[in-house]
């Protein structure tokens, strides 16, 4: 009776996330761009003050991406901006009138300097 209790209370929360993609189309696009991406063998997710946002229940206002595609693969699919950071490997992608930082994958590791740790990336 339990594990029947838990499986609907599971498909009744991925029926209520559907519902909510279809009714957040800022969502709904960024759900789009991480679909044709790994669709292409890479992977990438939803990152940053969405997640927090979604987890409390907030329309997000940004969505910010991260993955391991490289930029030029993102400029073959999707229609893409410059933007200042792109040293860091971030650029822009505009999708059903919404805009989306997409960023690579990267670790930071820190270097003490006169006891003042730098952020190498």
């Amino acid at each position: 009776m339990r594990l029947k209790r838990v499986l609907n209370e599971m498909a009744e929360e991925v029926a209520n996330w559907k519902n909510y993609l279809r009714s957040n189309s800022m969502l709904s696009s960024a759900v789009k761009i991480l679909n044709k991406i790994t669709s292409r063998g890479y992977t990438a997710y939803i990152v940053g003050g969405a997640v927090r946002d979604i987890v409390l229940g907030i329309d997000p206002h940004d969505i910010d991406i991260c993955g391991n595609a490289p930029l030029d693969v993102i400029r073959e699919m999707f229609d893409t901006y410059d933007l200042s950071g792109e040293e860091f490997g971030i650029i822009g992608i505009k999708i059903n009138g919404h805009t989306y930082e997409y960023a690579l994958f990267r670790g930071e590791s820190y270097q003490k300097i006169k006891g003042v740790r730098k952020i190498l990336l």
